[in-house]
Order: C-alpha cells, then structure tokens, then sequence
C-alpha cells in the first residue's frame, strides 16, 4: 500500500509540476506586461509607497520558482518505493532480499529505499507539506486579489465568466469567487498537513 501511494503521489507531481508551470508563464506575463502599471504599495493594509502590480506579480512568481525547486528536490525523497517484508528484514527472501527489492523498483521506476521505512513517514509528511507550501501560496494570491477586488480599492478583478462571480439578487457586484474557493482550499490543505506530521509520531 506504501508503494502504491508513492506511484500516486507521482503521478499527481507530474500534474502538479503541469501546473506550477503554467502559472509560473502567467505570472511571468503579469510582471512583463505590468512592470511600470503603478499602484500603492500596502504595510498593514494601509498606503505605504508606490509599487507596481508588475512588481506584486513578481513576487508571485518567485514563491513559485521557489515551489519548483523543492518539488524537484523533493523527489528523490519521497518518490521511493517500501518492500522489506513484516519486520523490516527481508528475512522471508532469505539472502535474495536486497535483489528482489531492487529488481522491483527498477521495475516500478522508483528509488530504492536506503532502509525500511513503513514506521518512518517522514516521506509522506514531507509530500503534504510540500503541498501546504504551495497552496499557502496560492491562497496568498487568492486573497491579495480579493482585497485588491474589493470595491474600495478596484484595482482589479477575476476575468467574467457567465454564471461565475455574479450576485443573485445584486447586479453590480462581481464577486472573487475563484479566488475564495483557493482561499478555502488552501485552509483545508494545511490543516491536513499537521495531521501528518502528527502521523509521523508512532510505535516501534
């Protein structure tokens, strides 16, 4: 079952990583095409001295050129398979153990592991942390966007999309609601993050 979370978990870093660079070009468009659009920079949500969105757009994009590289160090961490018998010894294989274990990896295309480790998760823990990481992110964004939305400050807005984002009862409203749901999303992702660090605390 360890093996197989790890195929899984691979194969949603290949998506991920998808996705980390899709919006990493899109930030990258941002910050080119807004590098001199002025705007208040903020402390504390109050005016401080001028910034430009290009600016802000910049400083997303480096949170996730940041999130790239630890998804590429992460890897060989974390994307190693678990085969090592009731105990930990391969002691049922006899002195063909260390073999068959790197036969089946090769075989899986996943690293070998340099110890048992279904008793120790810090792989998995790190796998969900990684993902906190990157949505904290995203939720960071997502709610910069819906302060700089608000009508107060109408700096800017999600794109119109029929059905999305419009009131039921208020037509003049244009609500951030993508921005919410990544909001939510991120919240929900790191409260599981503890619960894994939690988990890595067990028994012999």
């Amino acid at each position: 079952m360890d093996t197989a979370v790890v195929l899984q978990i691979r194969d949603a870093f290949e998506l991920i990583e998808q996705g980390i660079k899709t919006l990493r070009g899109t930030l990258a468009g941002l910050a080119q095409r807004y590098r001199t659009t002025p705007m208040a920079g903020r402390t504390h949500l109050q005016q401080a001295l001028p910034v430009t969105f290009g600016y802000k757009a910049a400083i997303w994009l480096d949170m996730f050129d940041r999130h790239q590289e630890r998804l590429e160090q992460a890897r060989p961490r974390i994307l190693v398979g678990e085969f090592a018998g009731a105990a930990g010894t391969l002691a049922s294989l006899g002195d063909k153990g260390l073999d068959v274990q790197k036969a089946l990896m090769e075989e899986l295309g996943l690293g070998v592991p340099v110890s048992t480790w279904h008793v120790a998760r810090d792989g998995f823990a790190e796998a969900v942390n990684l993902l906190a990481l990157m949505t904290g992110s995203l939720g960071k964004i997502a709610y910069d966007v819906m302060l700089m939305a608000s009508n107060e400050f109408g700096e800017l807005y999600e794109p119109f999309v029929k059905g999305r984002g419009a009131s039921s009862t208020m037509p003049q409203k244009r609500n951030p609601i993508s921005s919410e749901l990544m909001l939510a999303c991120a919240k929900g992702v790191r409260q599981q993050a503890g619960l894994m660090l939690d988990a890595m605390v067990q028994d012999l």
